[in-house]
């Protein structure tokens, strides 16, 4: 017991020595750490963890400095491809992806879509008019047949 004290003790001293902090070791963790960081470092962006469904694990990348925002995913299981996946960003003010308080289901191509609601986040963007924009993070399905429902692509709704 005391040597596993002594060890740990002595982790931590040279992880405070070197200085790794903790923005620079999440992302070896291959984004399926779903705790939010900021980089010490330029350039400076901040990784908030948006949610997680069974093995996805949703993430929202802001750079104040460019005024860039991305949105991706990690697959945290150890047959899917890890990631990150890249998803779209889709601008729809006044939509019912931004309206919504929840879930909800619309007719799309003739077939019924469920939407799921996975978490939101603000962020600030754009390089020389800077407007803040709350991003929504969209699971969907689509009834193929009458009980049978198949997942679509995720996707983010700038609102």
């Amino acid at each position: 017991m005391r040597r596993g004290i002594s060890v740990l003790s002595a982790i931590i001293l040279l992880s405070a020595l070197v200085g790794v902090s903790p923005a620079q070791a999440a992302p070896a963790l291959g984004g399926c750490d779903a705790r939010s960081y900021s980089e010490a470092l330029p350039p400076y962006t901040t990784h908030w963890a948006i949610g997680v469904r069974g093995i996805f694990v949703y993430w929202l990348h802001a750079n104040p400095t460019s005024g860039s925002v991305t949105a991706d995913y990690h697959i945290c299981h150890p047959v899917g491809v890890p990631g990150p996946h890249a998803l779209p960003i889709r601008g729809l003010a006044g939509q019912l992806p931004c309206t919504s308080p929840g879930p909800f289901a619309a007719v799309e191509n003739g077939l019924i879509a469920s939407y799921d609601l996975v978490g939101q986040e603000k962020a600030v963007a754009g390089s020389l008019i800077r407007i803040e924009y709350l991003y929504r993070f969209w699971e969907v399905k689509v009834q193929v047949r009458p009980g049978e429902w198949q997942s679509s692509d995720p996707f983010v709704a700038r609102c």
